[in-house]
């Protein structure tokens, strides 16, 4: 039996439950005055002043078919029947020669209801409990497949992420770069160099505080670190070296997308998973349009997921320094929320044959499929998000519950 004298008061408030209510009307009904504090009783006799220990303990499902019931004013007979029953046990069972006269009285309360009722609330409480039973029989069944069903997508990733890795191994002409491709990745790494580099940290000092900057600096490090050695257990992630340098150099030089295209930290590559950044210039950094950009040459389902994932919520670059001169003519260095994204990405394949068709040529790849396809791409992932945008601009302005505009909504939906 499981003790439900929590059902009697609430320990934090001292507040009287339903059914500690009930008991002491039952109580005062049967007996006469009589005060019941849902730990000992206390009440007048012969021999003066009585008070004794009472710790009214019942079964879950009984204080809870008590409690149930005795918000229901047509079970009335019910709730008093069961109450004393309850309260006689507890007497009898205390084996007290001072709570003799009470349960007499108890007893004699219990008699006054009649027998046809009596077997009704047997009857009513045994129903109770079952239904009380069944259910917990349902929450369980339903927290064991739920738990089963975790259990098996946790599998179920670990053998697809396994077959992914073994599929890969079996591969070893695209698991490492070629000489040629060494060379070409030490070519764009040269000019990338040579356009500047990317932007240091420790440069932005009109974004956050010096405390933040030393944090994230001291965070990009340790990544660094992290990334170097993973770079030396796993060769084939040169891929995505090669085609991360690859990819900022030419859209740096190339006008594939008609803007700019600015570089961002490690700390943004490591953290916020922004290789770059397009700006269309505007006439000032906050008027400008911007669209994050990640490269990839993933295969794996799992990988790709997990970026996609990114496109739902938007990107944030934690330190950007605009193309677009601000108010004095100086570089405007903030932090970018929230801003629309887009994954590029080739398999190896095709960055493969990219580069054995231009070898790295600027004007062959300025007329190269590669960016019609860099183009497609990204058309086909930000009209989403921008519908997505649109949506909640109407529905911030409007509010959820009045009726859209019907061109506004139409020129969302056509975009």
């Amino acid at each position: 039996m499981e003790a439900a004298r929590f059902q009697l008061t609430t320990e934090t408030t001292g507040e009287r439950t339903p059914l500690l209510r009930t008991v002491e009307r039952e109580l005062r009904a049967a007996i006469g005055e009589i005060d019941f504090d849902g730990t000992a009783l206390s009440w007048d006799s012969k021999k003066g002043r009585q008070t004794r220990p009472f710790a009214f303990e019942i079964s879950k499902d009984d204080a809870d078919a008590v409690t149930e019931l005795a918000h229901d004013p047509a079970a009335a007979d019910l709730v008093r029947f069961l109450t004393l029953r309850f309260i006689q046990q507890q007497l009898e069972g205390a084996k007290d020669p001072a709570f003799g006269d009470l349960v007499f009285k108890v007893k004699r309360a219990v008699k006054e209801i009649s027998p046809e009722r009596r077997t009704r609330a047997v009857e009513t409480l045994q129903k109770m409990v079952a239904r009380a039973a069944y259910r917990r029989d349902i929450a369980a069944a339903e927290a064991k497949v739920e738990a089963r069903r975790a259990a098996d997508q946790a599998e179920s990733e670990r053998a697809r992420a396994e077959k992914e890795a073994a599929l890969e191994r079996s591969r070893p002409e695209f698991g490492r770069l070629s000489d040629s491709e060494k060379n070409m990745s030490r070519q764009y790494e040269a000019l990338l160099a040579a356009m500047g580099g990317e932007p240091q940290l420790e440069t932005f000092v009109d974004v956050g505080g010096a405390e933040r900057r030393f944090t994230d600096k001291r965070r990009e490090e340790l990544l660094s670190e992290e990334y170097a050695k993973e770079r030396e257990e796993k060769p084939e992630l040169a891929f995505g070296d090669l085609l991360e340098r690859f990819m900022q150099a030419e859209l740096s030089r190339q006008d594939w997308f008609g803007a700019k295209f600015v570089r961002v930290t490690k700390y943004d590559d490591y953290v916020n998973g922004v290789d770059g950044v397009l700006e269309w210039p505007g006439d000032t950094p906050e008027t400008s349009v911007r669209l994050a950009v990640d490269f990839t040459v993933a295969e794996s389902e799992l990988v790709l997921s997990k970026k996609i994932a990114k496109l739902q919520r938007g990107a944030r670059v934690s330190y950007f320094r605009s193309s677009v001169p601000g108010a004095r003519g100086r570089t405007r260095d903030l932090s970018l929320y929230d801003v629309p994204m887009v994954i590029l990405g080739v398999d190896r394949a095709m960055l493969r044959q990219t580069l054995d068709e231009t070898k790295g040529d600027a004007e062959k790849l300025a007329e190269h499929p590669i960016r019609a396809l860099m183009v497609e791409q990204a058309a086909a992932q930000v009209g989403p998000q921008v519908r997505e945008l649109a949506a909640r601009l109407v529905g911030n302005v409007v509010g959820s519950r009045h009726a859209v505009d019907g061109r506004v909504r139409a020129a969302a939906d056509a975009y």
